[in-house]
Formats: structure tokens, sequence, C-alpha cells
């Protein structure tokens, strides 16, 4: 599927390393220098179209951060008109699905991926489902085309693609004839939106070389037995099985507001508690480490990155454990190894534990190609209310994970600053590659003086190696 790895900016002639690492730092300088003068004059050019974005809600210069979330370099997209009439499967269900991949692309549910399609045929497959409001399968492509371009002209096998993937829905979506300047047939611009993890099961391709794919839908276990209120009991509540559950038979209100399904749910986890528990004693202490609250506390205290939210703007935390271990697992930075683990775990609870874990075990972010040092942890910052990592795509069609972050260091910019399909409107991007040559992502400068922050760096995340922290020290 050649369409999704096109790169916007062709990377031929990058430059060779230095011997001389004064001459190299010497380079940089000017290059710095160079960009500035460049920037002067680029913030007539985009001040028109983006004053109105970054001015109206935030006149005192501080960035609007919930234009990045909206995506509005795609243009003006079609909502969903489905009405919330999607298709949701059960657990354990096995549908045969539309089939997409990207590469080193892992996809949660609960989150946004952009896309432009150029594909006639998967245009057309995409036309049905957004029609059908049938759901679409994502899985990440594992080929490595550095060493072998050539394997980008075909399909993958299935054991070229991970094992799990998400399905997604259509949300809002737009049909036009070409992009300028990118591609001269029709193109599909799309906004999915991640629902529900499954294990791959099957491949197939179709006549017209789309595949498809027989899935699982895999089920959120929660952890048994699960009466709605056991785990979650306030400190000064005894954790004997009697006082435990009539805490949980207390909770009427909560009950009548349930489904029919969900309330029977309940009432078989309430009479398997009502078997068990009172055998033995329950401690305190062993409740404490799943209670919600406590790891909903945690995970505000571990993610709060530098932000300019503000305070009283910061970003809200699902109420519920499932949602609250996909909004951190999509948020965190981390390595793809390390997301697909995230995605397969089952249990909400271990997913955040597991997500937490990661989050406090690494310290620096190195060139995945070098090892150099391209930032700390302390530079990761929230440009957008979807954190400091998100999914955007370019006129190319290729999707990038990328992680916002103050200050990089071993970097050289490549090109000059554009605002065109930008997607932190009022920001200018210049794309940087690491001393080595590879790409690392973009620095992202104010066109307009007084925009807060001035400057800041969206790397990639799969050129990124994120280094762990020493157990001895």
């Amino acid at each position: 599927m050649a369409f999704l790895f096109r790169l916007r900016a062709n990377q031929d002639g990058n430059e060779d390393d230095e011997d001389d690492e004064d001459e190299e730092e010497a380079l940089l300088e000017d290059a710095d220098d160079s960009s500035s003068s460049e920037s002067d004059h680029m913030h007539d050019e985009a001040e028109a179209s983006t004053q109105s974005h970054v001015t109206e809600t935030h006149p005192k210069g501080i960035y609007d951060v919930t234009l990045p979330a909206r995506h509005l370099y795609l243009g003006d997209l079609d909502e969903d008109s489905s009405g919330g009439q999607r298709t949701v499967h059960h657990d354990n269900d096995t549908p045969l699905l539309p089939l997409l991949y990207l590469r080193d692309t892992i996809v949660f549910p609960g989150e946004t991926l952009p896309m432009h399609v150029y594909n006639l045929h998967l245009i057309s497959l995409l036309r049905d489902a957004q029609t059908g409001c049938k759901p679409v399968a994502i899985c990440s492509d594992l080929r490595n085309f550095e060493e072998d371009p050539e394997q980008a002209l075909r399909r993958p096998n299935k054991e070229e693609l991970t094992v799990l993937g998400t399905t997604v829905d259509i949300v809002a979506f737009r049909e036009q004839d070409q992009v300028e300047g990118f591609h001269h047939g029709p193109v599909f611009i799309v906004k999915f939106l991640g629902r529900q993890r499954f294990r791959l099961l099957e491949c197939y391709r179709k006549l017209n070389g789309m595949m498809e794919a027989k899935v699982k839908i895999l089920p959120e276990e929660m952890l048994s037995p699960r009466p709605l209120h056991l785990f979650t009991c306030p400190e000064n509540i005894s954790a004997s099985a009697n006082q435990s559950l009539a805490l949980l038979r207390s909770c009427e209100n909560e009950m009548q507001a349930m489904s029919s399904e969900r309330l029977q749910n309940l009432q078989k986890n309430i009479a398997l508690a009502q078997n068990v528990l009172p055998l033995c004693q329950v401690p305190l202490w062993s409740f404490e480490w799943i209670d919600f609250h406590r790891l909903r506390e945690k995970v505000k205290k571990e993610q709060q990155f530098r932000t300019f939210l503000g305070k009283e703007n910061s970003a809200k935390l699902p109420n519920d454990v499932t949602s609250l271990s996909y909004w951190l697992s999509r948020r965190i930075p981390a390595e793809t190894d390390a997301k697909l683990e995230l995605l397969l775990i089952n249990c909400p609870t271990r997913r955040i534990l597991r997500a937490l874990q990661i989050l406090q075990s690494y310290t620096d972010l190195c060139c995945q190609a070098c090892g150099r040092v391209i930032a700390k942890k302390d530079a990761i910052f929230s440009m957008s209310v979807e954190g400091p990592l998100a999914l955007y795509v370019n006129p190319g069609g290729y999707v990038h994970d990328t992680l916002t972050v103050m200050d990089a260091t071993h970097l050289r910019n490549y090109g000059r600053p554009s605002t065109e399909h930008s997607w932190f409107p009022g920001y200018a991007w210049t794309i940087v590659n690491c001393r080595c040559g590879d790409h690392k992502g973009w620095l992202f400068e104010a066109t307009r003086r007084g925009l807060k922050p001035h400057k800041f760096y969206g790397l990639r995340r799969p050129s990124l190696h994120f280094t762990q922290a020493d157990k001895n020290t």
C-alpha cells in the first residue's frame, strides 16, 4: 500500500557527519540564525489565515491547545450522520472486516486517526464502510522499508503485520478531486476513531488487491469477583466481607440508572461475592493497589507534563477504569513494542499499572539510528488537549505519531519554514534531522510575535529510543 508511505518531503541529500564537533556546532548555530531570519519573513504570510484561530479565545498570546485536536489542516469534513448507529461487536466475536495497515503506528480505542487515502479501491472500500456504518480494522506494518524499499509496492502477509490491532469508525470525511501539488487523482480525507481491540486471525486478499481480515474482538476482563464498589471502599470502611457487601447493596440509585444487561451482570457478581467473601476477611491493603480512585490520582500525577493549559483547564481524566486505561496508554511516550504490550493486556487495571511503570522507567529520548540524546524526559510537554503524543497526517498520506518537546539537541534544520498544512495553526514547520541524517521530526515556530510558546519540536515517536533508568542508581 504505497500510498500510505509517501513522505511529506524528499530527504535525499542529507548532510554527512562532520569530523570536527566544533565545526558542527558552528553549522548548527548558522542554521538557527538562518531559521530565525526566515521566520521573520513568514510572519506576514501566515498571520491572516491563522490569527482568528489563535487569538479569538486567547487574546494574551497563550496558544489555544484545542486547535491541534481538531485537525483543522484537513479542511472542512462532513461529520458522521449515522446517529450513533455504529456496529459494535461483542467480546470474542470473529467478524470479517476490511483491513488497513500503517507503519509504526499503534491505535488505541478512543484515539483519533486522520488519513489521506488515494487508492481508488480503498476509497471505494471506505465509502462502503461509511455508508454501512461498519468498522474498519487497523494493524501496524512491521516491514523494514529502509532495508528493502521495494516491499512498499506489495501487500504484506499476515506474518508481517502485528497480531493485535484496533477497529475504527469513520467519524468525519470528505472526498475531493485532488490535493494540489501531491496527487492528481481523487482523495478521501477521513478521521477515524478507535473503538475495540482485536487479535488478527486470518488475512484475505480480494481480487482488487484490497485486504480483509478475520479478527477476534478482545474482551475487557475486570478483576473478579467484581462488585461495583468493592474496589473503591473509603479508607474508614472496614475491609470485612460483610461490610463490603453492605456498602454495595446500599448503592440503589446507581443501580437504577444501569441498563438491564449490566444490572444482571452486577447481580451475578454480587451473588458470587456473597458466596466467596464471607469465607475470609479481606485486608484493606490488598484492595488499595487496585482502588480506582487511587489509580486515577497516580495517573494524574505521573502524566502531568508541562503544558500551557493552566490548572483550571487541565485535561479531564475519564471516570471509569477502562476508558482511563486507554486514555493513559495512548498518551504516554513509549516505543512500539511497549505500546503493543499495553494493547495486549485485557485487564484495564493491569493496563494502567503497566503504563505507569513504563512512564516512570525511561529518562532520555535518543535517536533510534545513532543513539545520540535528542531530548530529556523533562522537555516533554502538551501542546494539545490530546496530550504530548498524537497522530497527524501529511498531504502525502503518511501518518506521523508525533511527540511534542520544548527543547531538543543534535538536530539540523532542513529546508525553509512553511505554514502549509501545519498541524499546529499559528506555527510554521521546518524539517529537522539528527546529525546522523535520520529524519527526527519538525521544528515549529510561531508566525505571530508574542504567541507562546515561541517554538517547540514535534518528534516522530518511532524514530526515538527511550532509555531506561538505571535501577541501581
